[in-house]
């Protein structure tokens, strides 16, 4: 009896150690597994990529999809990085060089990130007078601009024609591609203190040497204390708000218009 006892419990530890294992495995991958696409990673780079002169990091498991990512980056090329994508039993299995680096995605993302953090600057700092909960600037790509600017006319970058490692005069861009998205509470929404916010908004990025291409502004009413929307939702909207059409003169009609437009849409 006691044999017997011994015996199935040597068993259910068995079977609970193997499923830890097995948890184990779907979550963080196996050593073994690891180890292999390290391998592969290194061997595929030297075949494939040995000209770029890249730094291949460390395997990570994609408990996901059952495999394994090796990021590689240049030592050399601040544009150059991408990922490797590797089955369980070692195998590369894509890469996406082509996809973030030859296409330019890479360098839009530098670029735009620092455009980014140019106008976090100015909307973070103490001295920004209105209260907002989505605040970011951002580089457009290509797109139709509708409502000031000609109907066949074109604004923002275009990803195939950025250079690779290029140092790109980022408030340049943002002259002619950046765009500052801003939603702001205010107990009073109407088009006239619309107005008077865009004025001051323009007047503090020109103050901070910050440029932008548009802007995309809500003027809503301010939260409920839970956070959520207020339950008067009524609101100001203007979407692609050129910078040159933020002047004093009819510009309440200039929004009205947009947000009517912005409405129909």
């Amino acid at each position: 009896m006691k044999k017997g006892l011994k015996l199935l419990s040597a068993i259910l530890a068995f079977v609970i150690i193997g499923g830890l294992l097995l948890i184990t495995n779907s979550l963080v991958g196996n050593p073994i597994s690891k180890y292999l696409a390290n391998k592969s990673a290194e061997k595929y780079i030297a075949e494939n990529y040995s000209e770029l002169n890249l730094e291949v990091g460390k395997a990570g498991y994609n408990f996901k999809y059952g495999t394994y990512n090796v990021f590689v980056k240049s030592k050399v090329s601040q544009d150059t990085q991408f990922s490797l994508y590797i089955s369980q039993n070692g195998k590369v299995e894509r890469d996406d060089y082509k996809e973030n680096v030859l296409s330019g995605w890479n360098t839009y993302t530098r670029v735009e990130d620092a455009y980014r953090l140019m106008v976090d600057k100015v909307l973070a700092h103490d001295k920004f007078p209105f209260e907002s909960d989505i605040d970011y600037g951002t580089i457009q790509l290509n797109e139709k601009q509708e409502g000031s600017m000609k109907d066949n006319e074109m604004y923002g970058i275009s990803i195939s024609e950025l250079e690779l490692d290029k140092n790109y005069d980022i408030k340049e861009l943002g002259r002619n591609s950046g765009q500052v998205v801003l939603y702001v509470q205010d107990e009073e929404v109407s088009i006239k203190k619309a107005s008077e916010m865009l004025l001051t908004i323009k007047s503090i990025f020109d103050e901070a040497n910050v440029t932008f291409h548009s802007i995309n502004f809500t003027l809503e009413k301010p939260r409920n204390k839970y956070g959520t929307a207020n339950k008067d939702d009524i609101r100001v909207n203007v979407e692609n708000f050129l910078y040159n059409d933020i002047y004093e003169e009819n510009l309440e009609e200039r929004i009205e218009k947009g947000h009517k437009d912005l409405e129909k849409y």
